[in-house]
C-alpha cells in the first residue's frame, strides 16, 4: 500500500512538470512568431575590414564574357581572353588606307582577336601593308635554271590573265579574298582563323620570300615555311589545321570546309579582278579612245605540255598535278555557249600539226570509221576563242576543278544538242575516253581524249582523211578506246 502512494506521487509529479513544460514551449512559439522581424542588409552594422564586390562583378568570375549558345561547341579553339593594355599592345599604323580601314572595321572592334593570334594578325598585315605591292601572280621563268623546276598554281593562268591580275598588288588581293572570308562565315569565334589563313594564304609571292624558297616549294608552302617563323603562330594550339588551310587552297576538292571556303573565295576574287578589265575593255571599245597599253606578262619559259612524245604526255588531259580522282559536275550553261561556234573552231584544228623545239604536235586527228579524237585542251583552247575573254574561263586556268566542270558541261551539251559526241565509248560521269594511241611502229600510250561523230562538222569521213598529213598518219596510226573510264 505505502508503495503505490509513492508510485502515484512521482506519476502526478511528473505530470505537473510536463504540464508546465507544455505551457512554456507554446508562449515561446508564439512570441517567435509574432515578435520576430528580419533584419534587411541595410540594417545590418558594416564592418569597414571585409572586403566589398558587387554580385555583377562575381558573375564574371566565372564566365568573363557573354557565349552564344552555338559557339559552345568550338570553346576549344578560342580560349578566353586575356584583359590587354593598350600600352601592352599599341595600335599598329599602317601606310596603305585600304589596310588601316580593314584593321578599324574588323580587327579592332572584335574583342575574340587577341593574344598571339592578334600578334600574327598584325603582323601579316604588316608584312602585306610594307611588301604587298608586289603583283598578286608569280610567273614561271623565275623557277629556271635552278637544276629543277617547282610548278606553281599561277603557272597554269593563261598569258592574258597572267598580265591583267599582275597589275592587282597583292596586299589588295589579300584583303579581297579575307572580307569575302568573313562575310560567308558569321561565326565571330571563327574569326581569328579565317583572319590568318585569308591573310597568309599567298604571302609566299612576296619577292622577298618567293626568291629564297622558289626551287624547294610552291607559293602556298612558302606560306606556311613564313608563318613558322613567327614564335606567335607557332605556339597557337590549332597550328596544324591552319598550316593545311594554307597548303591545300589550291586542291581540286579540299576535304576541310575551311579550305574550300578559302578556295572560293580566292576564285570569286580573281573573277572580280578579271572582270574589272573585262568591263574596262568594253568601256574603251564603246567609246572608241586609244586603249590603255597592255601590261607586261609575267615571262614563261617555253613547256611540253602538248608534244606526242610518250614520255611527255600527261595521264590527265590537262596536265594536273594531282592523282586525285574527281568526278565533275555539270555547271550552269556560260552564255557564251554556241555550239556551231565551237564545233566550227574543232573543225579548224582537225588534222593540223605543228612542229615545236619538242616534236609535232596535233590537237585533233580523224579515223577511217567516223570519228574524231580532240585532246581536252584543244576544246580548252577553242572555249577560251569563244568565250571571248570570260573571266570565269581565265580564272579556271588555275583551278582545275572550274576546268573540269566547263569542259564536262559543254561536251554533254553538244551531245545533246548536236549528237556531236560518240558516248557509247564513255560514261556519264565524265567527258573523255581512255584510249590507246597506236603509232606507226606499233608502240601504244594511253591518252584520255573526247570522241567527235564527224557528222557533227558537216563534212564527209573521206574529206578528213584526205588532208591528213604524212607525219601524222605515223604519229597516229589508230585510236583503240577502252570502254571502262578512267579519268585520274
Amino acid at each position: 500500500m505505502t508503495i503505490m502512494l509513492y508510485a502515484c506521487g512521482i506519476i502526478g509529479g511528473l505530470m505537473i512538470i510536463y504540464g508546465l513544460w507544455s505551457i512554456r514551449a507554446k508562449r515561446t512559439a508564439e512570441v517567435t512568431q509574432d515578435e520576430w522581424v528580419p533584419l534587411s542588409i541595410s540594417e545590418l552594422e558594416p564592418d569597414d575590414d571585409l572586403p566589398r564586390t558587387t554580385l555583377e562583378d562575381i558573375s564574371q568570375l566565372w564566365t568573363g564574357r557573354v557565349v552564344q549558345f552555338t559557339h559552345l561547341s568550338r570553346l576549344w579553339r578560342e580560349p578566353a581572353p586575356k584583359q590587354e593594355d593598350e600600352d601592352s599592345f599599341p595600335r599598329p599604323v599602317f601606310r596603305h588606307s585600304d589596310i588601316e580601314e580593314f584593321y578599324k572595321d574588323i580587327v579592332e572592334p572584335e574583342p575574340l582577336i587577341n593574344g598571339d593570334r592578334k600578334t600574327v594578325i598584325v603582323h601579316l598585315l604588316k608584312i602585306l601593308d610594307e611588301e604587298g605591292m608586289c603583283p598578286s601572280v608569280v610567273g614561271i621563268k623565275q623557277y629556271a635554271g635552278v637544276g629543277k623546276q617547282i610548278p606553281d598554281p599561277d603557272s597554269a593562268y593563261g598569258t592574258e590573265a597572267l598580265a591583267q591580275l599582275a597589275t592587282v598588288p597583292l596586299y589588295q588581293h589579300s584583303l579581297s579574298v579575307t572580307r569575302k572570308f568573313v562575310a560567308k562565315n558569321p561565326e565571330r569565334i571563327m574569326l581569328p582563323t579565317i583572319l590568318i589563313v585569308s591573310l597568309a594564304h599567298d604571302i609566299g609571292k612576296i619577292p622577298s620570300y618567293h626568291n629564297q624558297y622558289y626551287s624547294t616549294a610552291d607559293h602556298p608552302r612558302i606560306s606556311v615555311i613564313i608563318l613558322a617563323s613567327m614564335p606567335e603562330y607557332v605556339a597557337l594550339p590549332n597550328k596544324n589545321e591552319l598550316d593545311n588551310i594554307i597548303r591545300n587552297h589550291h586542291q581540286i576538292t579540299p576535304s576541310n570546309p575551311l579550305t574550300a571556303c578559302l578556295k572560293r573565295c580566292d576564285q570569286e576574287a580573281r573573277n572580280d579582278e578579271l572582270g574589272a578589265f573585262l568591263g574596262l575593255k568594253a568601256q574603251l571599245k564603246s567609246a572608241e579612245v586609244i586603249p590603255l597599253p597592255i601590261p607586261t606578262p609575267l615571262s614563261q619559259p617555253e613547256t611540253n605540255t602538248a608534244t606526242d612524245d610518250v614520255s611527255q604526255e600527261w595521264d590527265h588531259p590537262l596536265g594536273a598535278l594531282e592523282s586525285v580522282k574527281y568526278v565533275s559536275q555539270k555547271v550552269k550553261l556560260p552564255t557564251w555557249f554556241n555550239a556551231d561556234s565551237i564545233l566550227s573552231g574543232i573543225h579548224g584544228l582537225i588534222n593540223q600539226v605543228e612542229k615545236t623545239s619538242s616534236g609535232v604536235k596535233w590537237h585533233a586527228v580523224s579515223l577511217p570509221n567516223g570519228l574524231v579524237y580532240v585532246k581536252p585542251e584543244a576544246l580548252w583552247q577553242v572555249i577560251h576563242q569563244v568565250s571571248n575573254g570570260d573571266p570565269m574561263v581565265l580564272v579556271a586556268d588555275a583551278d582545275e576543278e572550274t576546268k573540269r566542270n566547263l569542259l564536262y558541261t559543254v561536251v554533254w551539251e553538244l551531245s545533246a544538242t548536236r549528237d556531236a559526241i560518240a558516248t557509247e565509248l564513255m560514261t556519264n560521269s565524265y567527258y573523255t575516253t581512255k584510249a590507246s594511241i597506236v603509232s606507226n611502229n606499233d608502240k601504244a600510250f594511253s591518252k584520255l581524249l573526247i570522241p567527235f561523230r564527224v557528222d557533227a562538222f558537216g563534212v564527209l569521213t573521206s574529206d578528213l582523211e584526205s588532208t591528213k598529213p604524212a607525219v601524222l598518219r605515223k604519229i597516229v596510226k589508230d585510236i583503240r578506246p577502252k570502254q571502262a573510264e578512267e579519268n585520274e
